[in-house]
């Protein structure tokens, strides 16, 4: 019991000094926002989003959480998809602050459904997937972004995935 109180002490002592010397004066730690999204297999979509900041110090780390919904159609069958995903992402703003750059990883779980399966029966929709975006501000607590990346959907123990390129807004407070 004390070696892992202790070892709790010491992770706890290492992180707060790594947040000490964050720079935040004008870092904005949350942001909502939402889009649309554009693929090969993705004949109409969309996606809302809330971020968190979790470390900043000339670089950022925010964790997103996703809900996304989709009309994919591949090789001939339509799904319909919802989701629930987390991505990670990673970068940082440019010196002028007039953009953030980042790259992500993201992953979830929801429901999909087609002519044979109901939208909220088994088996459930994995996501999966990565890629890169940029953040143009416009407004100091206001962007217009531009993703692109890769998309992965398991349905029914089918994947499919394609390249995607979403566009959107985000509101930070």
């Amino acid at each position: 019991m004390y070696k892992k109180s202790f070892v709790l002490f010491i992770l706890i002592f290492i992180c707060s000094n790594l947040f000490a010397q964050e720079e935040t004066g004008t870092v904005k730690r949350f942001f909502f926002g939402g889009g649309i999204t554009f693929s090969p297999i993705i004949t109409g979509g969309g996606h809302g989003e809330f971020a968190l900041l979790l470390y900043h110090n000339g670089f950022d780390l925010r964790n997103h959480f996703v809900i996304r919904g989709n009309s994919i159609s591949d090789n001939g069958i339509d799904y319909g998809t919802i989701t629930l995903s987390e991505k990670i992402s990673f970068g940082g703003i440019s010196p002028n602050k007039l953009m953030r750059m980042y790259g992500f990883g993201e992953g979830g779980i929801g429901f999909f459904g087609n002519e044979t399966k109901d939208l909220v029966k088994t088996p459930l929709a994995y996501v999966f997937g990565g890629g890169g975006g940029t953040d143009f501000f416009f407004m100091e607590k206001a962007s217009i972004y531009f993703e692109a990346g890769w998309l992965g959907h398991l349905l029914d123990n089918k994947v499919c995935g394609s390249p995607i390129f979403q566009i959107g807004w985000r509101g930070y407070f």
